[in-house]
């Protein structure tokens, strides 16, 4: 007898659930292939001698090595997934963004392979310049940017002694009565007086950076030149402070005879 009233339960039927299925084998092989090539790049990063950092469109940190911990004082866990500006205030992550009339690509490609001198910030807040060199880096997520960045701090300061010393030294050059001409050791004129323009009648800047051969074709160049039993100084020695007789050339081909001193300048860049 069936049961009466209330005490019947009604059985509902199972309802069908539909099931989307795809195959992911390709997206799983590149995720593969990706977490591979990451490993691989993450140890050449390591390997670096400068400080090295990638950064993601949004201009948020997503790898760094040792060197870029130790640069700018932080743990890698303190920059990861932070924004690079954290790092490097001002000039790198605008060369991220597109503007109206540049891509993110056109952007970035603009800056690849030159050396851009920009100014880094410490976690103590303290800034140091910078040159930082970057290169793209195309994932599944975009395009990334590698940047190795290297502390110019101690190159700053050489070139702004260096720049001290030659404003000092270009004054005495200009006081001399005789032509000076100032080498460096590849033979190239790197500074000159009013009285050496006189002299060869060139004007000083077709002179500078030109081969001091071009003036004294033969005699000065080789005193400049190691041999294989004097080093560079020893040879130069030989000659300081004594009178050498040799030719000199002026512009329009015309010889005459010169007498020349020679003395050593050093700088905190290289030896004249």
């Amino acid at each position: 007898m069936p049961p009466k009233g209330n005490n019947v339960k009604s059985v509902r039927a199972p309802q069908p659930t539909a099931a989307a299925i795809r195959d992911i084998s390709v997206r799983k092989g590149e995720e593969k292939h990706l977490a591979q090539m990451e490993g691989r790049y993450r140890g050449l990063l390591e390997a670096a001698p400068d400080a090295m950092a990638v950064v993601n469109e949004l201009g948020e940190i997503v790898l760094l090595n040792l060197q870029a911990e130790k640069q700018f004082g932080y743990r890698r866990d303190e920059l990861l997934g932070q924004k690079v500006t954290n790092i490097i205030p001002a000039g790198f992550a605008e060369r991220l963004i597109a503007d109206d009339l540049r891509s993110t690509e056109e952007a970035l490609a603009q800056q690849i392979g030159t050396g851009i001198e920009l100014i880094g910030r410490r976690k103590d807040g303290s800034e140091f310049p910078i040159e930082i060199m970057l290169s793209p880096l195309r994932n599944a997520d975009g395009i990334l940017v590698t940047a190795a960045i290297r502390d110019i701090s101690v190159r700053k300061s050489a070139e702004k002694h260096l720049a001290q010393m030659e404003s000092q030294y270009r004054g005495l050059l200009e006081a001399a009565p005789d032509a000076m001409a100032v080498v460096n050791e590849l033979g190239e004129i790197v500074l000159l007086n009013l009285q050496a323009e006189k002299q060869f009648g060139y004007r000083r800047d077709e002179l500078l950076g030109q081969k001091v051969t071009n003036i004294i074709p033969a005699g000065f160049a080789e005193r400049l030149i190691a041999d294989d039993l004097r080093s560079t100084e020893e040879a130069l020695a030989q000659q300081i402070g004594t009178g050498i007789e040799l030719i000199g050339r002026r512009k329009d081909g015309s010889e005459f005879p010169i007498e020349l001193m020679l003395s050593r300048c050093e700088t905190p860049m290289e030896s004249w």
